[in-house]
């Protein structure tokens, strides 16, 4: 059986565009977006959409893939 659920998020901040984006534990969110160009953040928000935790890259990431609902891996 395939659970789904449905929510509608407003972000703190802007962001240039969301690249890839997972459900974490506790409703809260994690998503890989370009803040500038060419330049990457994984972000970690609430399901409020409240900024919990942002981690800036120097560079462009390539991919982002949830390993459990509480781990994340960048590539």
């Amino acid at each position: 059986m395939l659970l789904s659920r449905k929510y509608e998020v407003k972000l703190t901040k802007p962001y240039l565009k969301i690249l890839y984006l997972s459900v974490a534990a506790n409703n809260t969110f994690v998503f890989l977006a370009m803040y500038d160009v060419g330049k990457d953040v994984l972000v970690h928000c609430s399901s409020s959409g409240q900024i919990l935790h942002e981690y800036h890259f120097s560079g462009i990431v390539d991919t982002m893939g949830m390993l459990s609902d509480k781990e994340v891996i960048v590539l």
